[in-house]
């Protein structure tokens, strides 16, 4: 009680600002109830109309990525907007909650050559925050880039599919075999990526990949 108390003094003294429109909240959420309502949220299951073969047993993303999504999304991305990560993780533990359980998270690696321009995963640090929430163990170390490949944004689905063909490998086998993961990525657009990431963890005998 006094904690919660604490933060609503706080709030009244130091309004801060919404992470997406900049417009002060008086709140100790970070995005404020406007851009909120303006989220397009998803219900069901991703749908992999471009994909021969799924490898993943099924794929859920949180929000459509448009309007002020974007500019998060890439402010997160490529502008260290670090602070949107709590907004983010929120909208990832409430959809993750309803798919089942897990053994592991299993974030979407880079190429160490990318990683080294960019600075961080961005996927690392949402499975890091994820990770905590729902008391699951983040494996950052077992699936691995192995080609680099090309930026995918405006990428067609065929150009995608074949950019990232064999690109990922699990460094230890052992460490997937029989279990339930949870892949996780900023973004799915035709599902390529995920999709070529759960071939190699399948292969490996992991259980499941969602």
């Amino acid at each position: 009680m006094y904690k919660k108390l604490a933060k609503t003094i706080l709030c009244i003294l130091y309004p801060s600002r919404c992470a997406l429109c900049d417009s002060f909240i008086n709140s100790t959420e970070n995005v404020c109830a406007a851009c909120y309502s303006e989220c397009h949220f998803f219900s069901g299951n991703f749908a992999p109309v471009s994909l021969k073969k799924v490898w993943f047993r099924q794929a859920r993303s949180c929000v459509a990525y448009n309007g002020k999504l974007i500019d998060a999304i890439w402010g997160f991305k490529y502008q260290e907007r670090f602070d949107l990560l709590p907004f983010f993780t929120n909208l990832l533990t409430a959809e993750a909650s309803k798919m089942n359980q897990y053994d592991m998270i299993i974030p979407v690696p880079l190429h160490k050559k990318r990683l080294g321009s960019r600075g961080f995963n961005q996927s690392i640090l949402l499975g890091n925050s994820l990770s905590k929430q729902m008391k699951i163990p983040l494996k950052r170390q077992l699936l691995r880039r192995t080609l680099r490949g090309d930026v995918q944004v405006g990428k067609k689905a065929v150009q995608r599919m074949e950019q990232v063909r064999s690109a990922f490998a699990v460094s230890k086998p052992a460490d997937v075999r029989a279990k339930r993961i949870l892949l996780l990525d900023d973004v799915i657009a035709t599902g390529a990526t995920v999709n070529e990431c759960a071939k190699a963890l399948i292969k490996a005998k992991a259980q499941f990949v969602d």
